[in-house]
C-alpha cells in the first residue's frame, strides 16, 4: 500500500479555541435575570467561581460596579470565598471599608467562612474588638459556625466568656445549632450543666427541634424537666402538632401537670390551626368546658384567621356563648390590628 505524501494529503483543520468570555459581560447577563432567587444564585455562583479562578480581577470587577443590591451580592460571596481560604486576608480588605451596613455584613461573611475552618482564630479576632453591639452580633457569627462543626468545643468556649446578655444568648445560639445536628447530645450538655444561665430558653429550642423529627424521644426527656419548665411543654407539643397533631394533641391531653398542661394544649391548638382549622375547632371544642378548652378555641381561631379571614369569622358568627363569640371577635381584632398595612 502506498504511503500518503504529507505535501498533498489534506489536514483537519485545528479545532479552534473558544475564547474567554468576558466576565463583565458574564455577570451583566446574570444581573438581567428578572427573577430574584434566580438571579441572586447566578451571581453568587460567578462570584464564587472568579474568585476561585482569579481573585485579584474578581475584586477589580467588584471596584468597576456600581452601587446596587447585586454588587454587594458579588462581593459577600467573593468575600466568603476568599475567607475559606485566606481568612486573614479577607478580612484586611473588609478592615479598609467604610463602617457601615456594608462592612457589618462583610465581616460577618468572612467569620462564618473564618470560624468554619479555624474557629480559635476568628474567636481570637473576636477578642481583639471593642465591646458593644456590634462585637455581640459578631460573637454569635463565630459561636453558631462553630458550633456546627464541633459544638462541644463552641459550648466551652462560650462558658469561658463573662457572664452577661451576650453570653446567654450565645449559649441559645449554640444548643440550637447543635440540637439541629445532635439533639440528644445537645439535651445531654444541658442535663450536664443544670445552672446554664438562659438554659431554661435553649431547653425549648432543643425539644422544640428534637420533636420535629423524633417526637416520642422528645417527649421523654422534657418530661422530665416539666416541673421545673412547664413551658417545655408548649415547644414540644407545637412543633410535635406539624408533624403528627394527632399524636401531639393525645400527648398534651394526657399530661398530668396542670401548668404543662396550660402550655401545651393551646400551642398544639394554635399549631393545627394552621394546618387545618376545621379538624382543630373540633378537637378544641371537644375539650371539657373550663379556661384550657377557651383558650385552645380562641387559639385555632387565631391562627385560622390569619390564613383564611372569611371561613375563620363566619364560624366565629354562629358561636352561641355570646361571652366566648365576644372573645373570638376580640382575638380576631388582635390579628388584624398585627397584620401590616396594605399600601
Amino acid at each position: 500500500m502506498p504511503t500518503p505524501d504529507p505535501a498533498t494529503t489534506t489536514r483537519a483543520p485545528e479545532p479552534e479555541e473558544t475564547p474567554a468570555a468576558d466576565p463583565v459581560e458574564v455577570l451583566n447577563n446574570a444581573m438581567g435575570i428578572p427573577q430574584f432567587e434566580k438571579r441572586r444564585a447566578e451571581i453568587e455562583r460567578l462570584a464564587e467561581e472568579m474568585a476561585r479562578r482569579d481573585l485579584a480581577g474578581a475584586l477589580a470587577l467588584v471596584s468597576q460596579m456600581n452601587d446596587s443590591p447585586e454588587k454587594q451580592t458579588f462581593y459577600l460571596k467573593v468575600l466568603r470565598t476568599w475567607a475559606g481560604n485566606d481568612p486573614t486576608a479577607a478580612m484586611q480588605n473588609v478592615a479598609a471599608l467604610p463602617e457601615g451596613k456594608v462592612r457589618s455584613q462583610a465581616t460577618n461573611e468572612v467569620l462564618a467562612a473564618w470560624s468554619n475552618k479555624a474557629p480559635q482564630a476568628a474567636a481570637a479576632w473576636l477578642g481583639s474588638q471593642p465591646d458593644g453591639p456590634q462585637r455581640a452580633q459578631f460573637a454569635e457569627v463565630v459561636a453558631e459556625n462553630w458550633a456546627d462543626n464541633d459544638p462541644r468545643a463552641a459550648s466551652q468556649w462560650v462558658l469561658g466568656l463573662a457572664d452577661g446578655e451576650t453570653k446567654t444568648s450565645l449559649l441559645t445560639g449554640v444548643t440550637s445549632v447543635w440540637a439541629g445536628n445532635d439533639p440528644a447530645a445537645a439535651a445531654a450538655f444541658l442535663d450536664a450543666n443544670p445552672t446554664l444561665p438562659g438554659s431554661d430558653t435553649a431547653r425549648r429550642v432543643v425539644v422544640a427541634q428534637w420533636a420535629a423529627y423524633a417526637p416520642a424521644e422528645a417527649a421523654r426527656w422534657a418530661t422530665a424537666h416539666l416541673a421545673q419548665n412547664p413551658a417545655l411543654a408548649g415547644s414540644l407539643a407545637e412543633s410535635w402538632t406539624m408533624k403528627d397533631p394527632l399524636a401531639a394533641a393525645a400527648w398534651a391531653t394526657q399530661l398530668t401537670s396542670e401548668p404543662a398542661r396550660a402550655e401545651a394544649m393551646p400551642a398544639v391548638a394554635a399549631a393545627w390551626g394552621q394546618l387545618d382549622p376545621a379538624k382543630a375547632i373540633a378537637w378544641a371544642e371537644s375539650l371539657p368546658n373550663g379556661p384550657l378548652r377557651q383558650n385552645s378555641v380562641l387559639q385555632v381561631v387565631s391562627a385560622w384567621y390569619g390564613g383564611d379571614p372569611v371561613g375563620a369569622n363566619a364560624w366565629v358568627q354562629q358561636i352561641s356563648d355570646p361571652a366566648i363569640r365576644q372573645l373570638a371577635l376580640e382575638q380576631i381584632g388582635a390579628v388584624t390590628k398585627k397584620r401590616p398595612e396594605k399600601k
